[in-house]
């Protein structure tokens, strides 16, 4: 039999993970119960410096990474940001989606919130869905009784407010093109979704190496791609996308260093190795898991 104290470790953990899994996000929660923008429900706030027809909705790293390419789509783009970049270039009009959160959207949140709570209790105590996950005998339930939290506590909520910031941007501003990196992130996949209902033109810049069983590129819902190489395209091509949505562009991000020229004696002197030795360089960043399984 289980002992008193086991069952009571038991309860405090099933009481403090809802807890903790708030903590992950506590910025997400906080923008979420935040100040809400001027607009009446239903009638989404225009972009307050310009309405844009192109958007770029990515992290800071990628903007920086990839300003160069953006440089020349100026002025008619917008830099949408999620979390507010630390180091902003003026010469782009930058907007926050957590602008385009009214008090109708945040009455929804607050009622789906309830209902995932109880459904989220009603699922722990179902012993029928308990009993089916098993493997080998192997009780799964316990074992991921920290995803159920998260999923329930944080993900789909946050997850619907993506939903509703993005959805109202897109139906205030409507741009013509919304450029993202990947899909990958919850925030990008809803808003290749979005747009895609809304019938707006999504391109996804291809970022970093990708091998045909990376699961995260086999259900793209961009409506074009632009990709490093043939390599590259024929491995959308094989994981189903259409070839036509396809366009060979090189990498952007390296587009900075393509008028660099540095002499064999400088590039040497400057990383201080004397000249006879070779220079190999292994980029082992995002390796694709076929590659990279097989370099052990």
């Amino acid at each position: 039999k289980t002992d008193i104290i086991s069952l009571s470790r038991k309860k405090i953990f099933e009481i403090f993970t809802p807890v903790a899994v708030r903590t992950l996000d506590f910025s997400f929660m906080k923008q979420r119960k935040g100040k809400t923008s001027s607009q009446k429900s239903g009638e989404p706030q225009k972009n307050r410096e310009s309405t844009k027809n192109i958007v770029f909705f990515e992290s800071e790293r990628m903007f920086q990474g990839y300003h160069h390419l953006l440089d020349r789509l100026k002025p008619n783009i917008t830099i949408l940001q999620d979390e507010e970049y630390l180091q902003k270039n003026k010469d782009f009009p930058f907007d926050s989606i957590h602008g385009y959160i009214d008090n109708r959207a945040k009455d929804d949140l607050a009622r789906l919130q309830k209902t995932l709570i109880k459904k989220l209790a009603k699922l722990k105590r179902s012993k029928e869905f308990k009993s089916k996950l098993q493997y080998k005998g192997i009780p799964l339930f316990d074992m991921l009784r920290d995803v159920w939290d998260y999923a329930f506590v944080m993900g789909y909520l946050k997850s619907a407010y993506y939903v509703e910031c993005i959805g109202n941007y897109l139906a205030a501003n409507q741009p013509k093109l919304v450029i993202i990196m990947c899909e990958d992130p919850k925030r990008q996949k809803v808003t290749a979704e979005l747009a895609k209902n809304r019938g707006i033109k999504t391109l996804m810049l291809m970022h970093g190496a990708i091998g045909e069983r990376d699961i995260l590129y086999n259900t793209l819902l961009s409506g074009h791609i632009a990709v490093y190489g043939k390599h590259y395209r024929g491995i959308f091509v094989r994981l189903g996308y259409p070839p036509k949505q396809i366009t060979i562009t090189g990498n952007p991000a390296w587009d900075n260093i393509s008028d660099v020229k540095l002499a064999r004696k400088e590039l040497y002197t400057r990383l201080g190795l004397p000249e006879d030795k070779k220079i190999i360089l292994l980029a082992t960043t995002h390796f694709p898991i076929d590659v990279r399984d097989g370099m052990a």
